[in-house]
């Protein structure tokens, strides 16, 4: 596989806005949890979970133009989408736009749209229903109003593919640069906080507490009692190899591997630590990288009973103890269809400050792995960095990131 460029970063997250700003917070050992206000999801009260990963910046100043109504999500995008393109230096011309595309992913979309879509009509009836509310309601608005804000004409492709969204995204926007179906591509993944999944989640045992135990997200701890919700967006800028050198882009690292696997049986924890094993040899096989040359593994575990169990497995056969661990979700919280895309942010992070984030709150890692657990840990940033990212229906993906030379 070819090299794809990563010249421009957009990134909003609980902790900080762009890289700077998100590493400083992440080494620091920064928690961006607080406690829902009710009047942010008013059954919130009816619940076990009373906690979120909120982006408190306001999202206005971080969007070039003005609407008249804009989802949570799509603002996301758009905020996103436009902190790339300025952080690449990149200049979209009218004959550059055919040449210049956007992948998106998201689980939820535009779930707030929706829900008061259908309120009004059971409300007013379907005369009183609204056609701004209609057309943002889609899973696919966010992608089309950031194409028609930053006139992006070349490839496009919307994903929704659960916690795996954003790194799918990112996976086919670098696959579509490698066959020259585009020059380059902004890809990612947005998610916004919102009443209607939080408590479908919190029902469906998937949130902390998911027991009678504290509410905190413990990744690969023993003790992990589920996840913790958050909000966030990251757009990365990718471009092919010889276009950023063409135009002197600086670049932040470069994508050299890309692996996906199914697991047959999501339910079972020995298929689904298959599937995470080979996404991670995949993604290494075309890169043409052994093992034992990996800096560090930036890990999708989240407190998930089953979903942790089978990645820490992978990460155990795979590479033994010998390889470094991490999950930047206590930072951040499960940003869900960013999930992905953050991740890979961290392993950019990491090249780029020498440092390797520690994960929060874990004390008795459930395997035999390296994790760190305390402070961020210096080290040279002159080795590969795995991100995973995987999905409770047993998808599984890394994507390899090496660093810029």
């Amino acid at each position: 596989m070819g090299r794809v460029a990563i010249t421009g970063v957009g990134l909003i997250t609980s902790i900080g806005i762009q890289l700077d700003e998100f590493a400083k917070s992440l080494f620091a050992r920064k928690c961006g949890a607080n406690q829902i206000q009710d009047e942010q999801s008013p059954n919130i009260v009816l619940l076990r979970s009373r906690t979120a990963y909120r982006v408190t910046t306001p999202l206005e100043n971080l969007i070039p133009t003005k609407k008249a109504y804009l989802d949570r999500c799509s603002a996301l995008t758009i905020a996103s989408c436009w902190l790339a393109i300025k952080d690449g230096g990149l200049e979209i011309t009218e004959e550059e736009a055919p040449n210049t595309g956007i992948c998106h992913g998201t689980a939820y979309g535009c779930e707030d749209s929706m829900l008061i879509f259908w309120e009004r009509i059971e409300k007013r009836g379907f005369r009183g229903a609204s056609s701004i509310m209609f057309t943002h309601a889609y899973m696919n608005t966010p992608i089309s109003l950031a194409a028609i804000e930053f006139n992006l004409k070349g490839y496009h492709c919307c994903y929704s593919a659960g916690m795996v969204s954003g790194a799918q995204a990112i996976a086919g926007a670098a696959m579509a640069i490698i066959r020259s179906l585009a020059r380059r591509i902004l890809a990612g993944g947005a998610e916004a906080f919102s009443g209607l999944p939080f408590m479908a989640n919190c029902l469906a045992g998937e949130l902390s507490p998911n027991d009678d135990g504290e509410e905190l997200m413990r990744p690969f701890d023993v003790s992990r009692n589920g996840w913790v919700m958050g909000e966030g967006a990251c757009m990365l800028l990718l471009e092919d190899e010889a276009i950023a050198r063409e135009r002197n882009a600086k670049v932040l690292g470069y994508i050299s591997g890309i692996g996906i696997s199914q697991a047959s049986n999501p339910n079972d924890i020995g298929s689904l630590s298959n599937a995470i094993m080979n996404s991670m040899k995949y993604a290494m096989c075309m890169a043409g990288i052994e093992p034992n040359k990996i800096g560090w593994i930036c890990a999708s575990a989240n407190g998930s009973k089953k979903v942790d169990e089978a990645e820490a497995i992978a990460i155990e056969r795979l590479f033994g103890n010998a390889v470094l661990v991490s999950s930047v979700k206590t930072a951040v919280g499960e940003t869900v269809g960013a999930g992905g895309a953050i991740s890979v942010c961290a392993a950019i992070a990491s090249l780029l400050f020498h440092k390797i984030p520690p994960t929060l709150f874990t004390t008795k890692p459930c395997a035999n792995i390296r994790l760190t657990v305390e402070e961020a840990m210096p080290w040279n940033g002159d080795k590969p960095v795995l991100a995973n990212s995987i999905d409770k229906g047993g998808t599984a993906i890394s994507i390899l990131v090496i660093p810029p030379q």
